[in-house]
């Protein structure tokens, strides 16, 4: 007897949902430490909160919003979708505030930490 198609195939739906769900806990898991240590950065108070510059900025994020998507689960199914967010944080820090300003400096700090301690956690956690 052959076996049915359509079993084999609600089979492998199952084992890839499964299969993306462990994935999406390890790589929620993941974020939640680059969080935790972000928010323990001594230049971190610029991005605490969100902006309210509509006019200069179309698209902000701060690390409240980025740690709510994290929370959720659900928003970054990439590593590269966080950095990305966390780069367009930085950028938006460097948009408001003056190439001389302290929050400028703040924010070229936070990105020199963020991009040696994601790409050190990232090397980890790929293993």
């Amino acid at each position: 007897m052959v076996p049915d198609h359509k079993v084999d195939t609600q089979y492998e739906a199952l084992i890839i949902s499964t299969d993306a769900a462990t994935n999406q806990k390890h790589l929620n898991a993941f974020l939640s430490s680059l969080l935790k240590a972000m928010n323990k950065h001594v230049d971190v108070g610029v991005f605490k909160e969100p902006v309210d510059v509509p006019n200069v900025i179309h698209d902000p994020i701060d690390l409240k919003t980025i740690t709510e998507r994290v929370e959720s689960g659900i928003c970054y199914v990439t590593v590269e979708m966080f950095v990305a967010d966390v780069k367009r944080m930085v950028a938006t820090a460097r948009i408001l505030h003056g190439p001389n300003s302290m929050h400028r400096r703040c924010a070229d700090r936070f990105e020199k930490y963020f991009d040696i301690r994601v790409n050190c956690e990232y090397i980890m956690w790929a293993l």
